[in-house]
This record gives C-alpha cells, structure tokens and sequence, in this order.
C-alpha cells in the first residue's frame, strides 16, 4: 500500500512540475531563445576548433534563459509575478528582480 501511495505522489509531482510552464506568457507572434547550433564547415581540417567554438559561443546574444530540469523556473517567476513597474517596493517587485529572469526572445 505504501509503494502505492509513493508511485502516485511521484506521478502528481511530475504532473505539477511539468504544468509550470512559462512558455504560456509568451505571446503567439513572439518566438523563445532557446539558443544557437554553432557549425564549422570547411573543407580544410581545421587546427583550433574547439577554440573557435567557444569563442562563437561567448558572441552569440542573446543569452538563453536557465533551465532546471528542462523547465525555465526563473522566467516563470518573471512571468508570473506581472507588471511591477508601478511599485517601487513590495513582494511582486522582489520576486520579479531577485527570482526572476527576463525572457530572451527573437522578436517577430
């Protein structure tokens, strides 16, 4: 009966996790970063590609948001804590600056 009880709590666990989403905030003409497949073609062998990978990367802007679990945790805290611009203190505020994490995006 327990491992019972321990499969289904596992099971609803999951569920929540995989329903936080922040993908849902976004608007339907706006696009997610979610980051860029640097390739090097050539047909010459290439010495320091390594090298040069890491550098490309370093360029690539904007920088995707953090994951955690192949979820975005902070732009769900961006997200959902709302316009705080009006206050300049206060929950809503602390959340959004301190929790959250602005969306990268590749506008329309």
């Amino acid at each position: 009966m327990i491992q019972k009880t321990n499969k289904y709590f596992f099971v609803s666990l999951i569920i929540f996790f995989a329903s936080c989403t922040a993908t849902r905030f976004i608007p339907k003409d706006e696009k997610l970063y979610t980051g860029a497949e640097i390739k090097l073609l050539s047909p010459e062998k290439i010495k320091d590609k390594k090298y040069i990978i890491k550098n490309a990367e370093q360029a690539v802007r904007p920088k995707p948001n953090k994951t955690f679990l192949g979820m975005r945790p902070k732009l769900w805290f961006y997200s959902a804590a709302g316009d705080s611009t009006k206050a300049k203190k206060g929950i809503r505020k602390w959340i959004k600056n301190k929790l959250g994490e602005p969306r990268a995006f590749l506008g329309k």
